[in-house]
């Protein structure tokens, strides 16, 4: 599993290095942001989705605005319930 992950690593770092490849490290935190982001094909959901229960607000937000936010919760236990479901499902 972890070969795969960097191989599409190693791809997303190709697309933006110089030609010289010497800045790739530069690039590193940028590369796994869009990776962490992107819904994988066998679990339908990103991984930022799986760990948190929610996608991260991107710079790209304050262009465009942000995504629809979540519902206001009445209760801190609505909330949790909210977050445990959506975990769950993700499983």
């Amino acid at each position: 599993m972890i070969e795969r992950f960097y191989r599409t690593l190693n791809d997303i770092l190709g697309k933006v290095v110089d030609r010289a490849q010497r800045n790739w490290d530069e690039w590193i935190p940028y590369a796994v942001a869009a990776y962490r982001a992107t819904v994988h094909e066998v679990t339908g959901f990103s991984p930022n989705f799986i760990v948190f229960g929610r996608e991260n607000a991107l710079p790209i937000d304050l262009v465009y605005g942000a995504p629809t936010a979540d519902p206001s919760y009445v209760s801190l236990d609505e909330f949790v319930a909210e977050r445990q479901r959506r975990l769950r499902e993700c499983h």
